[in-house]
């Protein structure tokens, strides 16, 4: 019998991956599970499709949704196949923005062939950007004219979060929040937080129901699993939806149920459970 919920949209951080990053073999076994039952599922995470792109393969998942729901792209041959990028006035302001407060604006780009993922804005110096810059060589140019033809996706600065949660209520103030959204969150690998902004159109909840049309599958018959902040609006936008147990109290508030941590099988669990719901 055909799965209930025909697309299964899945966390990485915090949720697929453990505590050492990993994919347990619980995990993939579950996912495999889900399917060999008929279950189309899909990736969803805050990272760029580059770092996201070895665990769909490792799962053999054809679909992903990177930079926070800004970008949908079919792995089998690197398509995009939804993009939601900022314009490019709304990128520049928001970058000026960070640079007048003292940090350091970088720029995210869906230009995955180009081999580059990131513009910085200047040569990283301040701490959180220098590290980003030597865990991730190759990947990155600096100077904004190198961003000319390459749609931004994302614009982040990051550094200490009390430092960050200031310059969000500025960028807030500023009337931003308008045609942006944003959302402050430790970063995976790294030391410091991340002030992340992304298109108002873009959105983990938004991406899942347009990959959902792409695919031909009703709202009804999709669930999500997540456990952070930028997993709250896939989690209110899927039929049916899991909670980590390492999620935030505000996000078990919304989901249909909780599971475990991620670090106890928690995936795993969430996956089997919306395999079984009748």
């Amino acid at each position: 019998m055909a799965p209930r919920y025909k697309l299964i949209a899945v966390d990485i951080d915090g949720t697929l991956l453990d505590a050492a990053e990993e994919i347990t073999p619980r995990v993939e076994a579950a996912v495999r599970k889900a399917v060999g039952a008929g279950a189309i599922v899909a990736l969803a995470t805050g990272r760029r499709y580059r770092s996201a792109l070895p665990f769909a393969q490792a799962l053999s998942l054809n679909y992903l949704i990177c930079q926070h729901g800004s970008v949908v792209k079919r792995v089998s041959d690197n398509a995009t196949l939804l993009r939601k990028p900022l314009a490019e006035d709304i990128a520049k302001e928001t970058g000026e923005l960070i640079a007048k407060a003292g940090f350091e604006p970088m720029y995210f780009v869906d230009a995955y062939e180009s081999g580059v993922d990131v513009i910085f804005a200047v040569e990283p110096r301040r701490l959180g950007m220098r590290e980003y810059a030597k865990l991730n060589p190759g990947i990155w140019r600096v100077g904004v004219e190198a961003l000319s033809g390459k749609p931004i996706v994302e614009v982040a600065c990051f550094d200490d979060r009390e430092n960050l949660e200031a310059l969000q209520a500025n960028h807030e103030r500023r009337g931003l929040a308008a045609v942006t959204k944003s959302h402050i969150m430790k970063v995976t690998h790294y030391s410091f937080a991340g002030l992340e902004i992304i298109s108002r159109d873009a959105g983990k909840g938004n991406a899942l129901m347009a990959l959902a049309d792409i695919l031909g599958v009703a709202r009804e018959e999709t669930a999500a699993v997540g456990d952070g902040v930028n997993d709250m609006e896939m989690l209110e936008a899927a039929a049916y939806s899991a909670a980590m147990g390492n999620a935030s109290q505000a996000l078990k508030n919304i989901a249909d149920f909780t599971v475990a941590a991620n670090d106890r099988g928690g995936a795993a669990e969430a996956i089997e459970r919306i395999l079984a719901a009748g």
